[in-house]
């Protein structure tokens, strides 16, 4: 199999999580992060507007901002086949069911 050329890469990498809070704050969000003493887990919350988003770091939480931007109030799945929903149960799990798998190094 060839490998396939992009123009642009981006995978999730502590390199990607400053430019993603930078994202976020261009967009006008408020963002507040809490954790506990000596806890590596963090929140991460981007309020704008009366609405409030939460994650455990800024790429997740663009990522939800960017889910509702698009999606709007009406974000969460519809029921399977609704003809209003642009992706369906059945679609998303027949992508799951078809994921290639990493080849085994030897």
């Amino acid at each position: 199999m060839s490998a396939k050329h992009y123009d642009l890469t981006i995978r999730i990498a502590g390199n990607t999580e400053i430019p993603c809070y930078s994202a976020i704050r261009a967009k006008g969000y408020a963002v507040s992060v809490y954790g506990y003493e000596d806890d590596e887990f963090w929140t991460w919350d981007a309020e704008k507007d009366n609405r409030l988003f939460s994650a455990t770091n800024p790429v997740e939480l663009l990522g939800l901002i960017s889910m509702w931007e698009v999606r709007g109030d009406s974000w969460r799945p519809k029921y399977r086949n609704d003809p209003i929903d642009d992706c369906d149960y059945d679609e998303y799990n027949k992508l799951l069911d078809n994921a290639q798998e990493y080849p085994k190094e030897e």
